[in-house]
């Protein structure tokens, strides 16, 4: 816990570092344009072939039979993507351990008990990792001043 709080410092102070998350966010950007023309070449894609379609039952029937048949598949697909995206979850649920519970009889005492062993883990830390604990300590100084800090007129 106390490594990944100061790596984040360090990413905030170190000029490198933010020149990284600069590329980073660049290239995610960019990836995420690539996948949205991606998503739109794919949809008109898919619009071509039901125009094809359409023009060859053209061929063999009348324009508005041809029309219904192409409406008729596409709805009949579109009800089955909502069936899938609808379907139960196959994820499990959460233990119920009764913590909801004890939050709501005793909100203090539950609080405790569920934080207890993030406690114990950051005071071994701090007894461990001394220089850690003031690097972070000095990061989380720095974010708070940064955030509580009153907005300038």
């Amino acid at each position: 816990m106390l490594t990944a709080a100061a790596r984040l410092a360090r990413l905030l102070t170190t000029p490198s570092d933010r020149d990284y998350l600069e590329r980073r966010a660049r290239a995610s950007v960019v990836t995420s344009a690539a996948w949205l023309v991606a998503g739109v070449m794919a949809l008109l894609a898919v619009i071509f072939v039901q125009v094809a379609i359409f023009a060859a039952l053209l061929q063999v029937m009348p324009a508005w039979g041809a029309a219904l048949v192409v409406a008729a598949v596409a709805v009949v697909l579109a009800g089955i993507a909502v069936l899938v995206a609808h379907r139960p979850s196959r994820h499990e649920s959460l233990p119920d351990d009764g913590l909801l519970q004890a939050l709501a009889n005793d909100p203090g005492a539950a609080a405790t008990e569920a934080l207890a062993p993030l406690v114990d883990e950051a005071l071994r830390a701090t007894r461990e990792r001394p220089s850690e604990t003031m690097l972070l300590a000095l990061a989380a100084g720095v974010l708070a001043g940064r955030l509580l800090r009153p907005p300038k007129r």
